[in-house]
């Protein structure tokens, strides 16, 4: 923008005109005359920002292209207020995105201790599928694929031990030890029960504590497992009730080996992960397999077939939102091992035994 400081050091001082630029953000634009790149510079730093969002339950490929659809540029008085998309954004690159999440190399990846990176050698479509929070978010203009990454890396921190207040969010994220001092204290709604029978419901307990209770310990292993739960009922609920009944569902289908479902998830969502592409990022099963074939009939999908695969799929398959996520870690104490949903009903029904599903598909199928 300024191509020469010699010439711009003669403007000021043939002019008469000193710098008193602050510390913060000034945007110019190469079209700009130097008087003008002055007169901003002598201006109070802007305060601009760029509101940007993603929809829970979606995957990080769709991630670059919700975020420049929903970008747009708040500052009041400028005359580039509103602008939206890339330009509102320009600093931003989505293959530089996709990039940093297949591979995790993401600089200061290693101040975020929760993180556990996926092993993109052992099956993992991608490094970092789930941490990164889908929410609403208000980013610099300058910001990056690196910096926005980093963003919602940082708001994943806070849903497991938020800050005294909004402005001091991310106050106890920085070490495992604060962070659990501080935890979030999660509790299964009472409304549940609505739902079925849920021998916890309103219950309440620290989520680290929960985490060591339910799944062993309460490192990053251990949330990661957790997440990938969350990652899958995100796909399969709607409501706070629902995402944490789906996710005792599935809670029970990997901790009973002895059960029906002999541990396996048994979940599409993981199956359609593996098949999607940036076009279509969720193909139904129908579109992978054809008409009346099933993901139980083919070895396809690797560890995300979930019903070839016991356990968990290799990653997260969406980013959760919190109601999803702290279900996962805190999963309601019940026998349910299957749902189905009720379209005429408009909502899931559970059931104990595969007899009982198979009785709600056929009495509430479309």
């Amino acid at each position: 923008i300024i191509r020469s400081a010699l010439v711009f050091k003669l403007y000021l001082k043939i002019r008469g005109k000193t710098l008193n630029a602050q510390q913060g953000n000034y945007y110019l634009s190469p079209s700009m005359h130097l008087q003008d790149i002055v007169t901003v510079l002598n201006s109070a730093p802007s305060t601009a920002y760029v509101a940007i969002q993603v929809v829970p339950g979606s995957r990080l490929l769709e991630y670059p292209g919700q975020i420049l659809a929903t970008a747009v540029l708040h500052d009041n008085g400028h005359p580039d207020d509103g602008i939206k998309g890339q330009k509102a954004l320009p600093n931003f690159s989505a293959t530089d995105f996709l990039s940093l999440t297949k591979t995790g190399n993401v600089d200061g990846l290693s101040d975020f201790w929760y993180v556990k990176k996926w092993d993109t050698s052992k099956g993992a479509l991608t490094a970092l599928e789930g941490y990164l929070i889908p929410e609403t978010y208000y980013v610099d203009p300058t910001a990056d694929a690196t910096a926005i990454i980093k963003t919602m890396i940082k708001q994943f921190g806070s849903y497991l031990c938020p800050g005294p207040d909004d402005a001091h969010m991310f106050a106890y994220i920085g070490d495992q030890a604060t962070c659990m001092a501080h935890q979030i204290t999660i509790t299964i709604p009472a409304s549940i029960t609505k739902l079925g029978t849920v021998t916890n419901a309103g219950q309440k307990m620290g989520l680290f504590d929960a985490l060591k209770k339910y799944y062993g310990n309460n490192t990053p292993a251990e949330l990661q497992q957790a997440l990938t739960i969350a990652s899958l009922a995100q796909r399969e609920a709607r409501t706070t009730e629902h995402f944490f009944m789906v996710d005792g569902v599935y809670y029970n289908r990997i901790t009973r080996p002895q059960a029906e479902t002999v541990g396996y998830l048994q979940a599409d969502p993981g199956f359609q992960y593996f098949f999607g592409t940036q076009k279509a990022p969720w193909p139904t099963v129908t579109d992978v397999l054809g008409p009346g074939k099933l993901p139980g009939t083919t070895t396809q999908g690797g560890g995300y077939n979930l019903y070839q695969s016991k356990g968990t799929p290799p990653s997260a398959i969406s980013g959760p939102g919190k109601d999803a996520l702290y279900g996962a870690i805190f999963p309601p104490a019940m026998n349910y091992l299957y749902f189905f949903f009720a379209c005429d009903l408009q909502t899931n029904l559970y059931s104990t035994t595969l007899d009982q599903q198979n009785q709600n598909e056929g009495q509430h199928s479309c």
